[in-house]
């Protein structure tokens, strides 16, 4: 994602390991083929809270009008459409569909490639890279998708919620792709799950943060395409916490060709998410027909998540590791016909051990 430059922080780093427990397995979602042992896919959310107390807000973003045979990327969008004010998000799943409503995918000719959702108020600032200097914009990342469209939950074991403040905005960067040769119009859509502060269940929570771990460390995300068997990592101190942190959840992002995604604590995976490919028909590209780019081709369709995974004491160096093997899954294709980029990102949501001050860690640059 080239407009995602960041600000570097200054860290230090002092070696300790965190409590490290593994993922659990969970069923395969509705006509999907099923998991492989060991892998928990977090449940896709649905009009109705699960949460005690909490409200459901789905929010469409859009319309993005797009030329036959056209990719947008990473263009900002300012927005006032805001799930909530005074409340705590505790889960979040983007999605992609047409004026309709109808979700939209690969097999449509359609990709939600990319989508960064910032939150932009009073002394916000990313937990890991400080003050966001991208497409101009400042704030703080808090959930970020690509085509296979995870959801995320924070508060499976546990009362923890993204704070969302009364003057808080919400900033999408948004990169799109229709490989029609016919105009579309896209809606970037956000299903948002909250408590309201005012609710007395919002009592008992704790703010949690996204720590992004990226393999370009504060940089734009995108590394150059390799062939093979292969790793990629980032800085081996990454982020180095300067209090203790529960980590709540993570997953990770890849580009086709991706297998796994570590987040690291010292030398120690403490979280592996499985990159799996084409689970569902919406994520295989057709053999031939509108919007076939590679026919039959599978993409990334679902990841693997850790929950509840342990903590990691103040002091410990994180960092990530992507792992590919374009022998088992290629490369994507641009519409050039060069191949994609790659990226490695673990998105791990922490929280205050113990419901300490959490804010961001990082020195901004000057």
């Amino acid at each position: 994602m080239k407009s995602l430059i960041l600000a570097l922080a200054t860290l230090h780093a002092v070696a300790a390991l965190p409590q490290v427990s593994k993922c659990q397995n969970s069923a395969a979602q509705m006509n999907a083929a099923p998991l492989p042992p060991g892998v928990f896919i977090q449940q896709k959310l649905s009009a109705t809270p699960t949460t005690p107390g909490a409200k459901m807000s789905k929010i469409r973003y859009g319309p993005f009008s797009m030329k036959p045979m056209q990719m947008i990327e990473n263009e900002p969008y300012f927005t006032n459409q805001m799930p909530c004010q005074n409340c705590f998000i505790t889960a979040m799943e983007a999605n992609l569909e047409d004026d309709a409503g109808k979700t939209i995918n690969i097999n449509e000719g359609a990709w939600l490639h990319h989508m960064v959702l910032y939150l932009r108020g009073l002394d916000r600032r990313d937990l890991i890279c400080g003050r966001l200097t991208a497409a101009g914009i400042g704030g703080q990342r808090i959930f970020a998708s690509g085509n296979e469209r995870n959801p995320v939950r924070l508060n499976t074991k546990g009362d923890y919620g993204l704070k969302v403040d009364n003057d808080d905005k919400i900033t999408l960067l948004y990169d799109l792709v229709n490989n029609l040769e016919t105009p579309q119009n896209f809606w970037v859509t956000m299903m948002y799950e909250y408590v309201p502060m005012s609710s007395p269940e919002a009592a008992s929570y704790t703010e949690a943060q996204l720590a992004w771990l990226d393999i370009t460390d504060c940089g734009d995300s995108e590394a150059p395409p390799q062939r093979g068997v292969y790793s990629v990592t980032s800085s081996p101190d990454l982020w180095v916490p300067k209090q203790d942190y529960k980590l709540l959840t993570a997953f990770g992002h890849v580009h086709d060709g991706g297998q796994m995604v570590q987040a690291m604590a010292g030398n120690k995976s403490v979280c592996d998410s499985a990159q799996l490919y084409g689970r569902s028909e919406g994520f295989i590209e057709p053999m031939s027909g509108p919007g076939t780019m590679n026919p039959g081709m599978q993409h990334v369709s679902d990841v693997g998540s850790c929950v509840d995974f342990g903590v990691v004491k103040a002091g410990t160096p994180m960092s990530v590791v992507a792992k590919y093997d374009t022998n088992k899954n290629p490369l994507n294709k641009e519409m050039d016909g060069h191949d994609q980029t790659i990226m490695g990102i673990s998105f791990v949501y922490v929280a205050p051990v113990d419901g300490a001050t959490s804010g961001a860690e990082a020195v901004p640059a000057t």
